[in-house]
C-alpha cells in the first residue's frame, strides 16, 4: 500500500467517522424533538383531560313531597362518599328559621372552608355528618364543607315547608 492509498483510507474512515458521529447527533436530536413533542401532547392531554373531569358535574336527584329536585354536586371527597351512600331518606328538621339540616350515621371527609354568605338552594355538610339545605340566604361565620346547589331553587322554595321538618330522600 503506497501513500497515497493510505491517506485516501485515513480520509474515508475520517469520513465514515463523520457521517456516523452526524448520524447519531442528528438521530439524537430527533429522538429529543420527539420526546419533547410527545411530553407536550400529554401535558396538554392532561390538562384537558383534568379540565374535562374538573367541569364535570355530577347531579343527584333530592325528592320531597313527590317532586324531584337536582343537586349539582361538588367534586370533593365528601360527595364521592355521600354518593356512595345513596339512596338516603331522612326527615330534616328545621333551624334558625332559615336551613333544614339531618345529622346521618356514616361519617364524610370534610374539606370546611368559611363561608361568608350562604344563598337559598345551598348544600353543605357541616361537621363531618349533618348535612344542611338552606333556604334562606344570609350571613354567617361558621364553616362548612360545600356540597353542592339545587338547580331549581324557586321550585324548592315553593314545595319546602319552612316551619316544619321535611321527609326527603336523596338518589341518583
Amino acid at each position: 500500500m503506497n501513500e497515497l492509498e493510505m491517506l485516501e483510507e485515513i480520509i474515508m474512515r475520517k469520513l465514515l467517522l463523520f457521517l456516523l458521529v452526524s448520524f447519531i447527533v442528528l438521530g439524537c436530536e430527533d429522538h429529543q424533538s420527539l420526546i419533547k413533542h410527545n411530553n407536550e401532547k400529554q401535558s396538554t392531554f392532561s390538562k384537558q383531560k383534568y379540565s374535562r373531569r374538573d367541569n364535570m358535574t355530577v347531579k343527584i336527584v333530592m325528592t320531597i313531597n313527590n317532586k324531584d329536585f337536582v343537586i349539582s354536586l361538588k367534586q370533593n371527597k365528601a360527595t364521592h362518599a355521600l354518593i356512595k351512600q345513596l339512596p338516603l331518606a331522612m326527615t330534616m328538621k328545621d333551624l334558625n328559621g332559615n336551613e333544614k339540616y339531618h345529622y346521618i350515621q356514616k361519617h364524610l371527609p370534610t374539606e370546611t372552608e368559611f363561608i361568608e354568605k350562604i344563598e337559598a338552594g345551598d348544600f353543605m355538610l357541616f361537621g363531618d355528618n349533618c348535612l344542611v339545605l338552606f333556604y334562606k340566604s344570609f350571613s354567617t361565620q361558621y364553616s362548612y364543607t360545600k356540597l353542592g346547589r339545587i338547580e331549581d331553587v324557586e321550585g324548592y322554595l315553593k314545595v319546602i315547608n319552612q316551619s316544619s321538618d321535611i321527609n326527603i330522600s336523596l338518589h341518583q
